[in-house]
């Protein structure tokens, strides 16, 4: 006899935890879109701006939102893992968005991508 893994969804019969991992995805999601496009526009807005960063900050973003059309919405641990990748992308861009580091174009990292 084989063991299956249970379904997700027999555990959460009123869909609870499917919205409330659906709905942290997005809002991770739309958050590191805001974040890349403010470092982006502060880039181009520096005395000396970096067109490879700003181009790969503007990549970032459409990357984000790609996810958003092209998968699967309803897989429980894809959402779990995509969660705590892009939570880790949230607290590494926006402790660099808090820096200021985007106002010398030397000094100003990669886009930290976690997926």
């Amino acid at each position: 006899m084989m063991n299956a893994a249970p379904d997700p969804a027999t555990n959460d019969p009123l869909g609870y935890q499917r919205f409330a991992l659906t709905e942290s995805a997005y809002d991770l999601i739309t958050s590191l879109t805001g974040i890349y496009a403010r470092l982006s526009f502060s880039e181009e807005k520096s005395p000396e701006p970096d067109v490879a960063a700003i181009a790969e900050w503007n990549n970032r973003a459409d990357h984000l939102q790609e996810i958003i059309h092209t998968n699967d919405w309803s897989d429980l641990a894809f959402l779990e893992q995509l969660i705590s990748d892009l939570t880790a992308e949230y607290r590494a861009n926006t402790s660099l968005e808090s820096n200021g580091q985007t106002t010398n174009a030397s000094a100003n990292p990669r886009p930290v991508s976690a997926i």
